[in-house]
């Protein structure tokens, strides 16, 4: 559900009235939201909104909606998609959120290199262009906030080499004492079906334990 985003409008009205959730021994369940960012850094989220939420969302390679999240003329540059991407991390640090509650969403997921027409290793070379202290900063200043970080890669899609290349960015959040979270981003109940066993084996390759965790709901 997004408020007031660059793509539809789906208000706090609309997603309350499944308010209370239901419940089950160990589980908990809690109303959130994925709130977009469109092309000038504006989160479509109000702060009261925000407030009622016990989650959200905020993603930083949502460029795969060319004019609304980047720029035509910059739609075929990954250099320009290299700086957009870390101008909307920028801006989500420097938003009015309850950073509490705030999650980093799926921060390498192959949509910062645009749509379709997009090779599937551009992603891989957008995040290789980004430097070490580039990434450090901004994980730095994550932590700083209290933002949570999703592990969010599928695994299996990757060649060995192109994995390393992707956890290296994962790898800086654990240095710079970043907490996480685990994400699915499935679209469809078939893609919940191995997600265990894919966030497991992320876990263990990031080295993970308990006292990296995210939780917002404490």
């Amino acid at each position: 559900a997004v408020e007031g985003s660059c793509f539809r409008w789906v208000g706090y009205d609309s997603i309350s009235k499944f308010l209370p959730l239901p419940s089950h021994e160990g589980t908990q369940l809690h109303l959130g939201c994925e709130a977009d960012m469109n092309m000038y850094g504006k989160i479509g989220l109000s702060k009261q909104t925000a407030k009622k939420l016990d989650f959200i969302i905020v993603p930083t390679t949502h460029m795969h909606f060319t004019g609304r999240t980047i720029r035509e003329e910059e739609a075929c540059d990954k250099k320009a998609r290299a700086m957009r991407y870390i101008e909307r991390w920028d801006a989500l640090l420097n938003s009015d959120l309850p950073f509490e509650k705030v999650g980093l969403a799926h921060i390498t997921w192959d949509g910062l290199a645009g749509g379709k027409e997009a090779k599937w290793t551009d992603h891989i070379e957008i995040l290789d262009s980004i430097t070490d202290d580039t990434f450090a900063r901004l994980f730095s200043e994550t932590e700083k906030k209290g933002i949570g970080v999703e592990l969010n890669v599928d695994i299996d899609r990757y060649k060995p080499d192109e994995l390393d290349r992707i956890l290296r960015v994962y790898r800086i959040a654990v240095n710079c004492g970043c907490h996480f979270y685990v994400g699915s981003d499935a679209h469809h109940p078939d893609g919940l079906y191995n997600g265990y066993d894919k966030f497991t084996k992320l876990v263990s390759l990031l080295d993970l334990d308990e006292d990296q965790k995210f939780n917002p709901f404490k």
